[in-house]
């Protein structure tokens, strides 16, 4: 897999089918968020796998976790933006009584 230096490579669409797959959603869920049929979206899994240099989604999942700037990306728009309840994903701190 390619140095995380290559994020500037990375198209937007690119950064996003990123976050997309690295939040686990499968490949009809990722067609129905970006609004394209699935197989365009097996045609661009392909290609972002090339240019990460990458064997398969689980290293596309591992460089979207190393890459500071998509891992916020995924920690933020991405899950508010695949779940109906973003707060589920959002941990909470309780307080114990005193």
């Amino acid at each position: 897999m390619n140095n995380n230096k290559e994020t500037t490579r990375l198209s937007e669409q690119d950064k996003e089918l990123v976050g997309l797959v690295a939040v686990g959603l499968t490949d009809d869920e990722i067609a129905a968020q970006l609004q394209i049929p699935k197989e365009e979206i097996l045609n661009h899994i392909a290609r972002l796998l090339a240019k990460l240099g990458a064997q398969d989604r689980v290293e596309i999942v591992l460089y979207a976790y190393s890459d500071p700037t998509l891992y916020e990306r995924i920690s933020t728009a991405v899950i508010r933006r695949t779940t109906k309840n973003p707060q589920v994903h959002t941990p909470s701190v309780k307080q114990k009584a005193s």
